[in-house]
């Protein structure tokens, strides 16, 4: 018996041997499906617990070993040479472990060269070997692509004379797996955020909604404290909280304002106002007549905006407030529902789904607060319901209830004196989908973040998504892929702070109402960019209508000028600082521009 012990874990030992390569190959092919096409290869290692990067560098590591190993009589002396030059590059290589990021997509795919500067195996081996040029054209227009689907001459040229086949590069080629930047605070909400206010004095965050429980133990009824330190993150009550759902939460004055649907905050009977004042509820309804929707503060002073059902015999009826220490003053009134109050760019900006009586029919869903009333934004109408409303790069953006009918693209831009489509991430929130909404936008770094209740029907069929921080210059979107709708954003110590309705984000981590994005992608400023060696250019108009003449103004002797769009290809071609852009669609473009010293600079253009 004792033997037949020993032989039945011998037969184990073996089997878990010969399993653990066979595990290797398997992760290996994910890393490069090329592995699946070799005929044979060397010896695999055990396989071992390892990061995404170890892999990718064992990868690097293995197909070098195999490549000096391959037999190759049909190569030329010089091709010889010339091979194992490169080889030793790839070598330094995947020591250096240098390798770009994929902090932009949810799916493993090439990246040829990344936004940090970050060269793929491929053109890391165009650079080190003077080809540096050739990897940035590849990058510019085939960034994503596969080896086998690029289509560039001298890339062949450049295969042939180092003794490489086109099969070999792609096997060197990894694909990079997506990296998870939506972080956790705490253990979420038990219910949805409908907003959030940063206190930048206190290093604390406030967080409202209708949820019972924070970090799954604290008791806090639709509103809370988050204090961080050390990355880590803490959930206190305010009191016994509310009775109700907050919609609207803003630190003035050193005290904590809400506002929503509810009668009680702790132990003091209100309606549907309050602050708290570090150690209790006091009411602040005086004045209001209906529900608050959005706390703001302008020019040092609060504002709201509230509905009223019924006020006054008078039905579906909306406020704004000005608080004047002790109670509330009315400000303008609209008929219809204020979704949100915002102060950008000086201004007191009113959105929502309204109309102002005794105006004309283009006065609805966006207004501007002036001294005592409200004025109209723009010459024509937006026609659905706007949700919010942000600055990007100096120009007015709204967020928009979109139906499918063509007229509205869930996204609005003001070009200064009228109300204009905008044709950025259009794909994810226009094709088709009736009913969708733009609930929350913001910018920050030339970054244009949407959040709402989104879907991505071009990717992935009909999917939500919910979240896109639309970056032009990567030529793609960041999508969120949240279970359910994303209704708010704020700005914490450089972090994106983003509250919702969702439970999950990429279709199982539990985020529960609240998410922390820490890598916006940080773009250069569109107008005015310092590049190489500190050259200076300038680019205006910019927005730019289709047709027009765009400027380039550069601090030193133009020798190119390339404008690619989205999709990473080349639409212009110029060697001159004025471009008519005759025949441009609608859309963001990515300018690059070279001088005859070799330094480059990049921008940004909206064509409207």
């Amino acid at each position: 018996m004792k033997y037949v012990f020993i032989a039945i874990c011998a037969i184990f030992i073996v089997l878990e041997l010969n399993a653990t390569p066979k595990k290797t190959f398997l992760k290996l092919v994910e890393v490069n499906k090329c592995w699946n096409q070799q005929d044979e290869v060397l010896s695999l290692p055990s396989y071992t617990t390892k990061s995404e990067a170890d892999w990718i560098q064992i990868h690097l590591k293995l197909v070098e070993k195999n490549l000096r190993a391959k037999a190759t009589p049909h190569l030329s002396a010089q091709q010889l040479q010339n091979r194992s030059t490169a080889l030793n590059h790839l070598n330094h290589y995947w020591k250096q472990k240098a390798f770009p990021v994929n902090d932009l997509y949810n799916h493993r795919l090439p990246i040829f060269i990344d936004r940090h500067d970050n060269f793929c195996a491929v053109g890391y081996l165009l650079k080190a070997t003077g080809y540096e040029s050739l990897a940035r054209k590849i990058s510019l227009e085939s960034n994503l692509a596969y080896v086998q689907e690029m289509n560039f001459p001298e890339l062949f040229q450049w295969a042939n004379n180092f003794g490489f086949a086109v099969g070999e590069l792609a096997w060197i080629q990894p694909v990079y797996p997506p990296q998870s930047t939506f972080n956790k605070v705490g253990n979420g909400v038990s219910g949805n955020v409908n907003d959030i206010a940063v206190d930048e004095a206190d290093n604390a965050f406030y967080v409202a909604g209708a949820f019972t429980y924070a970090d799954s133990t604290v008791l806090v009824n639709n509103v809370a404290k988050v204090s961080e330190q050390n990355g880590l993150y803490t959930w206190h009550s305010l009191g016994t909280g509310t009775n109700g759902r907050v919609s609207a939460v803003e630190v003035f004055d050193g005290k904590i304002f809400i506002g929503g649907d509810f009668t009680k905050a702790g132990n003091k009977n209100v309606t549907h106002c309050a602050y708290w004042d570090g150690a209790q509820w006091i009411d602040a309804s005086v004045g209001i007549t209906g529900q608050i929707k959005s706390l703001e503060v302008f020019n040092g002073e609060l504002f709201a905006g509230g509905f009223c059902n019924t006020c006054a015999g008078i039905s579906n009826r909306s406020y704004v407030y000005k608080w004047n220490g002790s109670s509330w003053d009315i400000q303008g009134a609209v008929s219809g529902v204020i979704n949100k109050l915002r102060s950008l760019n000086g201004n007191l900006y009113v959105v929502g789904k309204f109309k102002v009586d005794g105006l004309s029919a283009c006065n609805r869903n966006i207004m501007k607060w002036t001294t005592d009333s409200l004025v109209r934004v723009g010459v024509n109408c937006i026609d659905n319901e706007v949700f919010d409303i942000a600055l990007h790069r100096d120009t007015l953006l709204v967020g928009c209830k979109f139906y499918d009918d063509g007229k509205i693209s869930g996204v609005e831009f003001f070009d200064g004196t009228e109300w204009r489509q905008f044709m950025g991430p259009s794909q994810f929130i226009t094709e088709g989908i009736d009913g969708v909404s733009v609930r929350a936008i913001t910018s920050r770094n030339g970054v244009l973040v949407l959040g709402g209740n989104l879907y991505n029907n071009v990717i992935v069929g009909t999917s939500a998504v919910n979240f896109i921080a639309f970056d032009p210059m990567a030529g793609d979107e960041n999508l969120g892929n949240f279970d359910l709708p994303v209704n708010c954003f704020a700005f914490y110590k450089n972090k994106l702070l983003i509250g919702g309705d969702f439970v999950t984000h990429n279709y199982g981590v539990r985020l529960n109402g609240i998410a922390i994005k820490d890598n916006l992608p940080n773009l250069i400023n569109p107008n005015l960019i310092t590049a190489s060696n500190s050259i200076k250019a300038n680019i205006h108009p910019n927005p730019i209508q289709s047709g027009n003449t765009l400027e380039i103004i550069v601090s030193e002797e133009l020798q190119s000028v390339f404008i690619v769009d989205l999709m990473g290809r080349i639409v212009r071609s110029e060697s001159q600082c004025k471009i008519v852009l005759s025949d441009f669609k609608s859309g963001i473009y990515i300018v690059t521009g070279k001088t005859i010293s070799g330094n480059s600079f990049t921008s940004q253009i909206a064509v409207y």
